[in-house]
């Protein structure tokens, strides 16, 4: 697996589930007729099925039912419709979502385990932004589709009740109100729900803006090596935080070996016995400032690990500070306040 963090998780388990539910939004009805009755007409109807789902539109058509039943309604009115641009434009969407739909979720898998982290993120982005595009453009579609079948409907029931009031009879007002209302159930009866989709692929593009916004890259970043029992789990996100911890006690032998050079210089009389003084007090008292001051901060949000690692580079300066005493390069009284300063800058008990 290519080095995870938590922003990797969070980020690519939103791109598989805005992807899973692009898939699962093909299930929603693009137009269906529902009349709301709890009787036994409106039970038989929805036994039927008069509904076209994502995943029906694949064939390009609407179902048979449905379509039988649109165009009666229509042809009842002596009016005839076309429904074969609607259902190309479907079917043409719906293979795009399902095609998109399934590319996003292997994708997002194989990112999470093979990819690295920016890529595995770039991956995730555009499988977030796809999946509302295609959601809102099938909802956009599927909403357009309803309001004209509605509008023609409407259209129908209109001509056909002016024409039975201008040949009418007495009774004609009566008839236009029960014409009116059975158009009204009608028209309530036509619906989708593809809007459903849509706002569930915007709570999935949100959430994912503000993981991208708050999650930041930190100390979760682990890369493992193997799972014997003498490997060991790298962690990425620490190495900073290392590095810091050894860029501090790591140069008090550097501050060794610059005191054995100025030693040195001023044995063979290249610099003078006050110079040296000099050099070796700023040495000494520099050191000592920034392990009190600087260490015990850093330390204190390092790991366990580090930490110990640390202590060993504490016993390894000691051992360097007390040749230099042995050597008369230091006096007692620098190697004490060495001594002191070491033995305090890592753990306190």
């Amino acid at each position: 697996m290519k080095n995870c963090s938590v922003r990797k998780i969070v980020l690519s388990s939103i791109g598989f589930l805005a992807s899973l539910m692009l898939l699962i939004g093909l299930s929603f009805t693009v137009i269906k007729y529902d009349p709301g009755l709890k009787n036994e007409l409106g039970a038989a109807m929805r036994q039927i099925g008069l509904s076209a789902s994502g995943f029906d539109m694949l064939s390009f058509e609407l179902p048979v039912t449905l379509k039988a039943f649109m165009l009666g309604l229509f042809t009842a009115g002596d009016y005839s419709v076309d429904f074969t641009a609607f259902e190309k434009i479907g079917g043409v969407i719906s293979v795009l979502t399902l095609v998109t739909a399934l590319l996003g979720i292997t994708l997002t898998i194989v990112s999470f385990f093979c990819f690295s982290k920016k890529k595995s993120q770039s991956v995730a982005t555009t499988f977030v932004v796809l999946s509302l595009v295609l959601a809102f453009v099938y909802a956009v579609a599927s909403v357009i589709f309803v309001a004209v079948v509605k509008s023609d409907l409407k259209e129908v029931y209109k001509s056909a009740a002016n024409a039975t009031g201008t040949s009418g009879t007495s009774g004609s007002s009566g008839t236009s109100t029960s014409g009116q209302a059975e158009l009204q159930a009608i028209l309530s009866g036509f619906k989708t729900n593809m809007f459903v989709a849509l706002i569930l692929q915007l709570i999935f593009a949100v959430a994912y803006l503000v993981c991208v916004k708050t999650i930041a890259e930190k100390a979760g970043n682990v890369v493992c090596a193997g799972a014997g029992d003498g490997e060991k789990c790298a962690e990425g996100g620490k190495k900073k935080q290392n590095d810091d911890i050894f860029s501090v006690i790591g140069a008090e032998a550097r501050v060794i070996e610059l005191l054995t050079s100025y030693k040195k210089l001023c044995d063979e009389a290249v610099i003078s016995s006050s110079d040296y003084i000099d050099k070796k007090i700023s040495l000494l008292r520099y050191s000592g400032k920034k392990l009190r001051a600087e260490l015990p901060a850093i330390v204190g949000k390092s790991s366990y690990w580090d930490t110990v690692q640390a202590e060993e580079a504490v016993t390894a300066a000691l051992r360097g500070y007390k040749q230099l005493l042995d050597q008369g390069i230091i006096s007692e009284g620098d190697f004490a306040d060495k001594k002191a300063a070491l033995l305090n800058c890592v753990v306190h008990g």
